[in-house]
């Protein structure tokens, strides 16, 4: 909002930051909300710099068609728009959540990390995907996993690059 500085700035101007603070904002609870001029790249500081005056509108710009493709997912998965979330892993680097609703189930996972991390997410047991099911990330469509069993369980194993975000689903 405008008392406060820009997202862009608090992400001290890395756009692989920003990227992934607004996958967590479009795919967790809640309605995505975001400031103008936050899909321009503006970095505003404190008040009067968080108020920058938006002079064009470039729809090529990275930050712009990243929301664009976020909206895109959103609007087509019902569970990332009603769905109940469930934890599924949490540590200092790595956040892996689900969103299940209407037969569907949506799995985000987000690194916060400079460098890569590996992660092996159980599902839950609830989940209605399957071993040996391939989900695909839908920030990256040559990107999949195969569910696999784990310790009597069903599990993903991810390679995330530093400060990434993938996003998987049935396809």
């Amino acid at each position: 909002d405008h008392d406060m500085p820009r997202l862009l700035h608090v992400a001290s101007g890395d756009l692989e930051r920003l990227k992934l603070a607004l996958a967590l904002i479009f795919t967790a609870r809640g309605v995505p909300r975001i400031y103008y001029g936050t899909e321009q790249g503006y970095s505003g500081g404190e008040d009067p710099e968080n108020r920058e005056i938006m002079t064009s509108w470039n729809q090529g710009h990275e930050i712009y068609r990243w929301i664009r493709k976020l909206c895109d997912i959103r609007n087509a998965h019902v569970a990332l728009r009603r769905g109940v979330q469930h934890e599924m892993w949490c540590d200092d680097l790595v956040y892996a959540y689900s969103r299940v609703g209407d037969g569907e189930e949506v799995i985000a996972i987000l690194n916060n990390s400079p460098d890569p991390q590996r992660r092996k997410i159980q599902l839950r047991e609830e989940s209605h995907i399957q071993r040996g099911e391939e989900l695909t990330n839908l920030l990256g469509a040559s990107d999949t996993v195969i569910v696999e069993p784990f310790s009597g369980k069903k599990a993903i194993e991810v390679l995330l690059k530093p400060k990434e975000a993938k996003v998987y689903a049935r396809c």
